[in-house]
């Protein structure tokens, strides 16, 4: 799969960057002396960006084409301030635009590179010699006539972002075109004797640039809010914490985020010290129909206070730390745990192509009143594959009013 680093750069500027641009123009001081400054400010971060790169890098990527591309949108930007301020200064008005230009190229620039330098953690079916590949961390080659067992083993304790498949056309991949099918991770199909029936394996809906970027904007504001009223909990519960169930306040766990990236998820600690080495104790009590998630009522390791934390989700609120980290999102899957992924079947995997999320379609549909993993799965396939932003800001509505009933939650 060949990246086009255009194209992904584009993703915000276009209409988008007009209205994002217009109302920070707004913003800028009515002084030549600070927009000179903030001009000057910009130059320099742009000369670091691409000082590391080399010349025929910053031809061959289109960075030189990006001025071009910067100016006309900031262009875009100030005929409209002008349309609406008709009495604006247009010294002001002229320095706003050369300041936008090196805004939107900064930002142009800078997307590109880091997509250019994001490696792609890549596994290999191919029974000849490796092919080489640029920008490509190739963690693992498998033959053909890999078994399904041993790929489902491999994919539960690594990160996988991306499959090629290398063969011929007398090969028989039948069974193992099935299996990339059931994993739901991008495959390209790679026919190196007959190129033109080369294609591709996408059988799971995946967020355009555009989705990814306002999911990502909105991850990030809600997240700054989400840390303010965090620590404020924090200095109101620390005490009560400290009285009940000696211990850190924070609680952290080792989970596995999008394409099986492992992070440490924090949350506000609801049991006693230790809890985890009792769970194999209370196994039998599990109210999930399966081995690939622990609910139980009534759990004999969580304190009063931390019994009144869940059920309200305020224990959730230090998760907004792992969201503006970039290791989850507001909306999304839940995220497993080690142990959990594991263990996972191969269709199960599809759930975390995308980060996993605070609140999801599952939280809003009864929580631990779920009581089959099917039903979860089918739940987060639903949210992958009819992804919407107005989908987001529905199910974090829907979840302020789940979390004011305290519906489903123990």
């Amino acid at each position: 799969m060949q990246i086009n680093h255009k194209q992904e750069a584009n993703f915000f500027f276009n209409d988008f960057i007009i209205i994002q641009s217009f109302l920070f123009a707004l913003l800028f001081s009515q002084s030549i002396k600070i927009l000179t400054v903030q001009f000057i400010i910009f130059t320099l971060i742009t000369i670091t960006i691409l000082f590391f790169q080399e010349y025929k890098d910053v031809i061959s990527s289109g960075y030189l084409i990006e001025i071009k591309n910067s100016v006309v949108l900031s262009l875009k930007t100030t005929a409209i301030t002008a349309i609406i301020y008709r009495n604006i200064d247009y010294q002001i008005l002229f320095g706003t635009m050369i300041i936008l230009s090196c805004i939107i190229y900064t930002s142009r620039t800078t997307v590109k590179i880091c997509i250019q330098k994001t490696p792609l953690h890549h596994v290999i079916f191919c029974d000849n010699e490796l092919p080489d590949k640029d920008n490509i961390h190739i963690i693992k080659q498998f033959s053909l006539s890999e078994n399904s067992d041993t790929i489902r083993k491999f994919i539960s304790r690594n990160t996988i972002d991306y499959i090629s498949i290398y063969t011929y056309k007398n090969d028989n991949i039948d069974g193992l075109l099935n299996i990339v099918r059931e994993l739901g991770i991008w495959t390209d199909v790679i026919v190196q004797d007959d190129t033109a029936n080369n294609f591709s394996i996408n059988n799971i809906h995946r967020l355009n640039m555009r989705q990814i970027v306002m999911k990502r904007t909105m991850d990030i504001c809600l997240s700054l809010i989400g840390l303010v009223l965090a620590t404020i909990v924090a200095v109101i519960i620390y005490p009560f914490v400290q009285k009940q169930a000696k211990g850190p306040l924070i609680f952290k766990q080792q989970r596995v985020g999008q394409n099986g990236k492992k992070f440490t998820l924090y949350k506000f600690r609801s049991m006693c010290m230790n809890a985890e080495l009792q769970q194999n104790e209370l196994v039998s009590q599990n109210t999930i129909q399966s081995d690939f998630m622990f609910k139980i009522k009534d759990d004999p390791r969580v304190f009063p206070l931390g019994n009144w934390l869940r059920k309200t989700s305020l224990d959730e609120l230090p998760q907004f730390l792992n969201v503006l980290k970039g290791e989850m999102s507001v909306v999304g899957t839940r995220p497993p745990t080690v142990d959990e992924y594991k263990k996972y079947p191969l269709h199960y995997f599809k759930r975390l192509h995308i980060k996993p999320g605070i609140t999801g379609m599952w939280q809003i549909s009864g929580r631990s009143d779920i009581d089959n993993f099917n039903d979860v799965i089918a739940l987060d396939l639903q949210y992958i594959n009819h992804y919407r932003f107005l989908l987001d800001i529905k199910i974090i509505l829907k979840t302020i009013w789940v979390v004011l009933r305290q519906k489903g939650s123990y």
